[in-house]
């Protein structure tokens, strides 16, 4: 059963994985960043459970490990702490094996740390119960994960506000572009707004896009006029009029 999950996912990596984009194919020299892609990725998945994020991850990262290394010598050796290992490994190695050529930081993406915050919690969990519950550990220990909970509810509440204006502005910028289509002075290069739509620098596959699928911000009224009007400028050609 294994050698035919081997095989499925070796034809499936050889055929689609290997490329996220037609135009970012993975090369011998991205793969050489695999390993930091990992090691990123679980920092940033295990920092998640405090609310922090970049750098600091690797910091708690070498903690969690020597964590994990401690409940190994004190006897907590079995499959089931040794899968979730093999998991968290293996999940941020096979999710590089697509993307280390969009850079190692990817892996730090919130959809990736918050599948491997389940397994950190499963994993540290587990070797909570070989640490010091007497004494002035008790109250230290509990104020920590009072600090881990306050953080992740500022973080959540800030991530919630800058979407909703990410989203403005995106929708801001979307109409801008519908607004421009049959402008004479329209740019084929024009970059909408390299801030919150890098990848938008290309008008006409845009409208291509639209004309098959449907405008997403047909309808809805213009609420961010300052980037919509900053968006129309952005598109324009330079020195038209």
């Amino acid at each position: 059963m294994h050698r035919k999950l081997l095989f499925i996912l070796a034809v499936w990596f050889l055929a689609l994985g290997r490329t996220y984009d037609p135009n970012t194919p993975v090369s011998p020299a991205d793969l050489a960043a695999l390993p930091l892609y990992v090691i990123w990725g679980l920092g940033a998945s295990v920092a998640g459970l405090i609310g922090a994020s970049g750098v600091a991850g690797l910091a708690l990262l070498a903690l969690a490990a020597l964590a994990v290394v401690f409940s190994w010598i004190r006897g907590a050796r079995d499959v089931f702490r040794l899968g979730i290992v093999v998991g968290l490994a293996s999940f941020y190695a096979l999710t590089g094996l697509i993307r280390v050529q969009l850079g190692y930081q990817q892996s730090g993406a919130s959809r990736y740390a918050y599948i491997g915050a389940v397994l950190w919690i499963l994993l540290l969990a587990d070797a909570a119960r070989y640490l010091p519950w007497r004494g002035a550990w008790r109250p230290a220990l509990v104020a920590c994960v009072f600090l881990a909970c306050v953080s992740n509810s500022v973080l959540l509440y800030t991530s919630a506000v800058n979407r909703t204006t990410t989203m403005q502005r995106q929708i801001a910028d979307l109409q801008a572009l519908a607004s421009e289509r049959n402008d004479r002075c329209l740019s084929p290069n024009g970059g909408v707004d390299p801030l919150v739509m890098p990848a938008e620098i290309n008008p006409a596959r845009y409208y291509q896009a639209v004309d098959k699928y449907g405008d997403p911000s047909a309808g809805l009224p213009i609420t961010d006029l300052v980037d919509f009007d900053h968006a129309k400028a952005n598109l324009q050609a330079p020195g038209c009029k």
